[in-house]
């Protein structure tokens, strides 16, 4: 298991405000055994969170997760202690992930209160116009951050369906008082048509592709 970083960005003027953590074996998403996958997700966090410590300090790091295993932790009371921890203010990000059977809401909830706590950590839902329960969970669980996923973002210059939108949750995330990220952007076209509808920040291979040292 190995970790790579992508950079993410102020839409603006390309400046980096953070990274994408991405730690996981390549069959992963053949993987069914929920064991498995809980310590698959324990140690991506750790090496994740080893890794951004040294090599990005003081940078936001937005690191991958199930709410099956926050849930995990809450319910065995497991008081994670991660590398540089002490020296986070707020700088690491749970991205919530989305899997075939997901907690209950309730359980969710509790467990990212207990979570931001123990770690002092930020939280996006990732491919948030992915379905129904990705909205649910942008207004439940009070996040920091959203975040589009590529298929609304391709070619969103030529759509006008897509700006629309896009333009909606976008209006959704300002309603919320959450930040707004566009992944998977390839083309300037893309980037510039995003600017135009205002959303503030991306990540995708126009601006670098997943590196172990995020550039």
């Amino acid at each position: 298991m190995d970790t790579v970083f992508q950079p993410i960005v102020d839409l603006n003027n390309n400046s980096v405000v953070g990274f994408e953590a991405l730690t996981r074996p390549s069959n992963i998403f053949l993987e069914r055994n929920k064991r498995k996958l809980l310590a698959v997700d324990l140690q991506a966090l750790a090496l994740s969170s080893d890794k951004a410590a040294t090599m990005f300090p003081g940078n936001k790091v937005f690191i991958n997760i199930r709410p099956a295993t926050l849930v995990w932790l809450y319910k065995h009371n497991q008081k994670l202690y991660l590398p540089g921890q002490d020296t986070r203010t707020g700088d690491l990000v749970l991205e919530l992930t989305e899997s075939e059977q997901d907690p209950p809401m309730d359980v969710v909830k509790q467990s990212i209160s207990w979570v931001q706590k123990i770690l002092q950590c930020k939280i996006a839902i990732d491919d948030i116009s992915s379905g129904y329960n990705r909205l649910r969970y942008a207004y439940e669980l009070e996040p920091d951050y959203l975040k589009l996923d590529r298929p609304i973002i391709k070619f969103c210059d030529k759509g006008r369906k897509k700006q629309r939108m896009i333009q909606s949750l976008l209006a959704l995330s300002e309603s919320l008082n959450l930040q707004l990220i566009a992944e998977g952007i390839e083309r300037e076209e893309e980037r510039k048509t995003l600017v135009q509808l205002g959303v503030p920040l991306g990540q995708g291979y126009l601006f670098g592709k997943p590196s172990k040292d995020g550039r």
